[in-house]
């Protein structure tokens, strides 16, 4: 059998020389070509974010990370990448185009987006909190996540401050009357009377009516009230509905303070007093802080007791943030 030539003994790679030849595992990942990239979504994915990357990162020294090939000190997993691309750049393309379709937008379709995005914000915002605040931090590591929280804070007030203030009521109201019009007018209700027509949809000025079989009106909850309904009775309906209890029956001017057994006990109320002529202050227990939340309802119509106790199509859900509570 013939002697295989001499290559000399073979040594294993020092990590640097490893790390020299054929890069760490992030860098090789960065690293496709364009021909597997066109055939694999995820690697063309990935080849966007590493364009990008320097600006998406939470905390830590992007360098500092690329030498010791840690992808968690890059930030790689703890948060997602794609709406840092937009949330930690002042301004950025995205940013901006968000914010002048927000400015165009109707009150409901803004509070859907800027729920989602609250949340976005926060985690965000806990992250690099948590970054400034580890052991490893350095003090030019700290500058940074205070200038990307910055740009966080900055970037919400563009979204958000303007949100709605381009839209249009009236146009928007006049079409959807058009299209409740056209959907309704051979309804046997309707066909032959076409102004009981236009007055049930001026009732329900600015909502999407169906027939729905065993009705006609809106695809939500309380389909037969029209959302500006703003009467008394409706007021106490809701109250006793969500059992909030009259201070007056009690004879205090403040609701009552619970004990740990009450409320483990579950015995425990929801309150209100009538300030007005439908004009309500509610107080909501929280058994958690042992504390009410207050809110003061000033001659509320259906959409203010939906929007106060979260209710929505098909249902009640996560219940709104308003403006006039406070807590006690």
């Amino acid at each position: 059998m013939a002697e295989l030539p001499d290559v000399g003994s073979i040594q294993p790679l020092t990590l640097e020389e490893s790390r020299k030849a054929f890069g760490t595992p992030i860098t090789r990942a960065l690293k496709i070509d364009p021909i597997s990239m066109e055939k694999s979504p995820i690697k063309k994915g990935i080849a966007s974010i590493g364009s990008n990357i320097k600006d998406m990162l939470p905390g830590f020294s992007f360098q500092k990370g690329m030498e010791e090939g840690d992808p968690l000190q890059m930030g790689f997993g703890v948060i997602d990448l794609i709406p840092q691309v937009a949330l930690l750049k002042v301004g950025s393309k995205p940013i901006t185009d968000l914010a002048n379709k927000l400015a165009r937008m109707a009150p409901e379709e803004i509070a859907v987006i800027k729920k989602k995005y609250n949340k976005i914000f926060r985690e965000i915002y806990d992250e690099q909190e948590r970054i400034r605040n580890s052991r490893g931090a350095e003090p030019a590591d700290v500058a940074d996540v205070m200038k990307k929280q910055k740009a966080l804070k900055q970037n919400h007030s563009i979204l958000f401050d303007n949100a709605g203030k381009k839209f249009d009521v009236k146009k928007n109201n006049a079409k959807i009357a058009k299209e409740n019009k056209k959907r309704l007018k051979d309804h046997p209700d309707f066909e032959d009377n076409p102004d009981a027509l236009d007055e049930f949809i001026q009732e329900f000025e600015g909502e999407e009516l169906f027939d729905m079989g065993d009705y006609i009106g809106p695809e939500r909850d309380f389909p037969n009230i029209p959302l500006s309904y703003n009467k008394p009775n409706l007021s106490r309906m809701f109250l006793k509905e969500q059992n909030f209890r009259n201070l007056d029956e009690i004879g205090y001017a403040r609701p009552p303070k619970y004990s740990p057994e009450d409320i483990s006990q579950q015995n425990t109320s929801n309150w209100f007093e009538e300030i007005g002529e439908n004009k309500y202050r509610l107080y909501e227990f929280n058994p958690q802080t042992g504390r009410y939340t207050q809110t003061t309802l000033d001659n509320p119509d259906l959409a203010t007791w939906r929007n106060f106790l979260g209710y929505a199509k098909g249902g009640q859900v996560e219940k709104n943030t308003n403006n006039n509570q406070k807590l006690i």
